[in-house]
């Protein structure tokens, strides 16, 4: 038979085997192993397993850096790729790279597979790398966006969610997927936020529709965990105290992106300190039942000390393409007022706190107004005014929800709301005593008026009037 032959040579062939004990874990959480790749490699293909010696937990995260400087921060031309303990098969080549990593050139030079060490037993965790470095490269099927065009559209509220995760970290769903299924549940934008990786970002950008999906990154620690929105370039995540992490503030600060600590409550509690330099939080993460109290506490607690936070909510959404349980995508629902569908007024209205939190994408809607002294301040203009006499509260889809307006010195009961549009003109005299007036809304049912106890569940909650003199 004619025709070519094409031989698929596996230049080098390395095996990676040790021990990790816990005093490893307490000198660093982060082994780095040296690779050195020769001339002509065109793909490195990465397996990895790990165990316990004995009993107890072991997890142990992967991820690669292309030569470059390494060391915290690493700087974000040697990032190659992350994908926690979501994958045990790693390909990167000049055309493809397993979701979580990037493709480009395989540069000769010291590369380094980094692993994470995020449990490790008292009898220590064994482990196997095994790596194949390829002078050729298999053919991948090309990585599939949409073409539906969304239309910026005009003033309005939005309804989207901003912490979601996608096949590039340890989500099920791809990002056309994410797209479409936000859609279906009349969502009109998602904030895609893949763990320590930025390999979504072109197809987030190349994703047009049927719903917006911009682009973020979850930097995610042992220690925390902190949103960034705007994301282009890549960040260390790798912090350990509470420098590393201020390093990493600046960094997205620097680079204009937007830093929001995520779910500060068990689990996965923020132990990283520097709330003084982050002005976004996730109060609202997945159903409100799921300790978001806590979280609320914590927000209320930056507010009475006179910070200007802006309040967000993530559903946390792993499992898109087939739902199971909690998370799911779009609950709560975070409601931004943006000047149209676009990337830069989605930011800006983050920014200004143009942001209602609410329990689905039928949840109610809760706007306000308050005047005081020939000033007036809103939720869809600026939020700050010395002293309020009315509040104007309007509520869409509210009906049997138990209406509050919560300061510094305590919540204020309104009342019961019955029906699904509601106004009320409601005299009350806010003051700089007050700090801050956020109105929210709760469920009846259960036995308490205080949005702070672990026995309330709220429906939705406004970013609050601010009560501070202005110039």
């Amino acid at each position: 038979m004619g025709g070519k032959r094409f031989y698929f040579v596996s230049i080098s062939r390395l095996d990676f085997r040790g021990t990790i004990s816990p005093k490893d874990k307490e000198r660093s959480d982060f082994l780095l192993i040296p690779l050195d790749v020769p001339s002509g490699v065109k793909s490195i293909v990465i397996e990895y397993s790990y165990r316990a010696k004995d009993s107890g937990e072991c997890e142990i995260d992967i991820g690669l850096f292309s030569p470059g400087r390494v060391d915290f921060p690493a700087e974000p031309e040697a990032f190659r790729g992350w994908s926690g303990t979501a994958k045990k098969k790693i390909v990167v080549g000049e055309r493809y790279a397993t979701p979580g990593y990037l493709p480009g050139e395989v540069k000769p030079g010291t590369w380094h597979i980094v692993l994470g060490l995020y449990k490790v037993p008292s009898c220590g965790c064994d482990y196997t790398v095994s790596v194949d470095m390829r002078g050729f490269e298999e053919e991948y099927a090309h990585r599939r966006t949409t073409s539906t065009l969304v239309p910026a559209g005009g003033p309005r509220w939005y309804k989207g969610d901003l912490h979601t995760h996608s096949v590039h970290s340890d989500g099920d769903a791809e990002v056309w997927e994410i797209a479409e299924k936000a859609r279906e549940k009349g969502l009109d934008f998602v904030a895609l936020t893949d763990h320590n990786t930025i390999s979504h970002v072109w197809e987030c950008l190349e994703t047009w529709g049927p719903a917006k999906i911009f682009p973020g990154m979850e930097i995610t620690t042992y220690y925390g965990h902190m949103n960034l929105f705007g994301v282009r370039k890549w960040i260390d995540f790798r912090a350990r105290t509470e420098s590393d992490m201020a390093k990493i503030i600046e960094l997205a600060e620097k680079h204009g992106y937007i830093a929001s600590i995520n779910h500060p409550k068990p689990d996965y509690p923020w132990l990283l300190g520097n709330w003084e330099k982050v002005w976004v939080m996730e109060a609202w993460q997945t159903v409100w039942e799921y300790f978001n109290y806590l979280s609320l506490r914590k927000y209320v607690e930056l507010l009475s000390s006179g910070r200007n936070v802006v309040a967000i909510g993530g559903s946390d959404a792993h499992k898109i393409r087939h739902e199971e349980g909690i998370p799911r995508l779009g609950e709560p629902t975070t409601l931004l007022y943006m000047e149209s569908l676009t990337e830069e007024a989605f930011l800006d209205a983050i920014r200004q706190g143009r942001v209602i939190i609410t329990s689905g994408p039928n949840g109610p809607l809760i706007e306000y107004e308050a005047e005081g002294n020939g000033k007036r301040a809103g939720i869809k203009t600026t939020r700050i005014i010395p002293r309020a006499d009315k509040l104007r509260v309007k509520v869409e889809e509210g009906s049997n929800s138990l209406l509050l307006v919560l300061t510094a010195r305590g919540p204020i009961k309104v009342g019961l709301i019955e029906d699904n549009l509601y106004t009320k003109d409601i005299p009350m005299v806010l003051t700089t005593e007050d700090v801050f007036a956020m109105p929210l809304l709760m469920d009846p049912d259960y036995p308490t008026d205080d949005p702070l106890s672990e026995e309330a569940v709220v429906k939705a909650m406004a970013n609050p009037i601010l009560l501070k003199e202005t110039r």
